[in-house]
């Protein structure tokens, strides 16, 4: 995954400007997460290593802190699909335009051909957000997270009237499977036990 070293570059990077340890850590303090074990992921660092080139750096750049941020992203970070230039053009056609691409069967060709259409479509990726990704989880939420947008920004949508002090929480999966697979899923995802008030009121 490229966001770990990438965020090891922020780090290191704010440390060599202001020589301030703390630095190395100021991307990521307000999450935390436990160590997360990945394929290779001893072999990734020392690749990252010779890269950076600099021992007196070993202190930060070692396999704990790498797979502590490895387990940070599995447990925080935000899905991204950004928006095609395919998309841009069937929401900037003209009604007309759009019922000739349906009629037409482009879809269905586009359906049948998934080499074609991964080529029209951009890659997915992971985001780690400081305030989108700080946000708690409730399976009766009451705000939304979209990042289906050209500039790689997520966005914070309300789904009902907030109140004042009151807590903004989205739905890590999907909340309208029955009670048991959301708490399976959450402690398979997420290691937490859900309480909150849907959740609550199921388990009755």
């Amino acid at each position: 995954m490229m966001l770990i070293p990438m965020i090891f570059c922020m780090g290191i990077i704010k440390y060599r400007q202001s020589k301030q340890v703390q630095d190395l850590f100021s991307q990521i303090e307000s999450f935390s997460a436990n160590e997360e074990i990945s394929p290779k992921d001893e072999e990734a660092l020392n690749i990252f290593k010779s890269i950076v080139n600099d021992p007196t750096l070993d202190f930060f750049v070692h396999i704990n802190n790498w797979r502590s941020i490895n387990g940070l992203l599995l447990r925080n970070a935000q899905t991204i699909h950004p928006v095609s230039q395919w998309h841009q053009f069937v929401e900037l056609a003209s009604p007309q335009a759009q019922s000739q691409i349906d009629k037409g069967g482009f879809m269905d060709f586009l359906q049948n051909n998934s080499t074609l259409l991964e080529g029209l479509l951009p890659t997915g990726g992971s985001g780690l957000f400081l305030i989108g990704n700080s946000m708690n989880h409730s399976c009766r939420p009451n705000c939304v997270v979209a990042s289906s947008f050209p500039d790689h920004h997520i966005k914070v949508i309300a789904l009902r009237e907030i109140k004042k002090g009151e807590q903004l929480c989205f739905s890590y999966i999907d909340e309208e499977q029955p009670c048991s697979s959301r708490q399976q899923q959450l402690w398979d995802r997420y290691l937490f036990h859900c309480k909150c008030h849907k959740c609550k009121e199921e388990e009755k």
